[in-house]
């Protein structure tokens, strides 16, 4: 329920910021959600939705007896294994920062570390990415 629950979140906000950007900078500018702005602000829903989810797996796995580096490896793999959509080797990227996330969400009982850790991650790879799409064109 967490999850979907988040997710309905993210996509809400994601549609809000989609319908704001195109409106003040016009939308052929957002054209396949190039803008860099969009990027940034439509990764923050996303990123908290992620860790709302891998929190709640965490407690709920810790609280029905399962160790911590059970919980944890357990929420790592499925964490990693959503990003199917950028093959083998997202996959195997995310699977670390799931255990990342996962202990610094345990360390310091917050979702702001994992968040902020997660939100950074991918703004890398948006910027790799696009770096990449440039030397292609």
């Amino acid at each position: 329920m967490v999850g979907i629950i988040s997710g309905l979140i993210a996509v809400a906000f994601q549609g809000s910021i989609m319908k704001l950007l195109s409106t003040y900078f016009g939308k052929n500018e957002l054209h396949a959600g190039e803008s860099t702005a969009y990027q940034i602000l439509s990764n923050v829903p996303g990123v908290f939705a992620e860790e709302l989810w891998i929190a709640f797996c965490l407690v709920t796995l810790k609280e029905t007896g399962h160790s911590t580096v059970v919980a944890v490896m357990l929420t790592a793999i499925v964490f990693g294994a959503v990003h199917f959509q950028y093959r083998l080797g997202g996959i195997i990227a995310a699977i670390p920062y799931g255990i990342a996330s996962a202990y610094l969400f345990l360390w310091q009982g917050s979702l702001f570390s994992p968040v902020l850790f997660h939100y950074i991650g991918n703004m890398g790879s948006f910027y790799w990415a696009r770096r990449e799409l440039r030397k292609q064109r």
